[in-house]
């Protein structure tokens, strides 16, 4: 549904499903790794509290994910990336 919504209606992209659902699949690990990353670095290694660290990371995720999809998952004809039709 997230997929299909940020495709249709968010972004409007007119790409290949195939080739846009598998970046948005690697999108989505990438953002998953990035959360995992900071909540170790800051809370096992620095020991700060997973509570505000999570907090934090939502937003860091948030923001990365959203680049993410309008650059490279979900990208406009003319901002430098090819766009299959």
């Amino acid at each position: 549904i997230g997929f299909y919504g940020s495709k249709r209606w968010i972004f409007a992209h007119k790409g290949s499903v195939l080739q846009t659902s598998l970046r948005y699949s690697a999108a989505h690990v990438v953002g998953y790794l990035m959360n995992i990353a900071v909540l170790y670095i800051f809370v096992d290694e620095l020991g700060y509290p997973h509570q505000l660290i999570q907090v934090i990371a939502v937003f860091l995720v948030a923001a990365f994910l959203f680049a993410t999809f309008k650059f490279f998952v979900f990208p406009k004809e003319g901002n430098g990336t090819k766009v299959s039709q």
